[in-house]
């Protein structure tokens, strides 16, 4: 089903002629994005009442590796220009 709304949606003119459809009229190209979009919306809410997206708020993630800062190694790993650091 999904195929075929795509077809009327793209319209491309390979499909057009190995399926033997004729060109689809803008209502229909509508009419075929409208219920593509509201097969999606339906699929989404399914997904949603199984608890697919369920996140329980105030836990962690343990398998998000958090960046950590990087120590400074080297000359200026002391806090100190090296040119103001040199004596005169």
């Amino acid at each position: 089903m999904v195929e075929v709304l795509w077809r009327i949606i793209d319209r491309k003119p390979e499909y057009l002629e190995k399926h033997f459809l004729a060109p689809p009229k803008a209502s229909e190209v509508v009419k075929a994005v409208d219920t593509l979009v509201k097969l999606d919306i339906a699929i989404l809410k399914a997904d949603m009442d199984l608890g697919i997206f369920d996140r329980k708020l105030g836990t962690l993630d343990l398998k998000v590796h958090r960046a950590t800062p990087l120590r400074r190694t080297g000359p200026r790993s002391s806090g100190r220009h090296p040119a103001r650091g040199a004596s005169r």
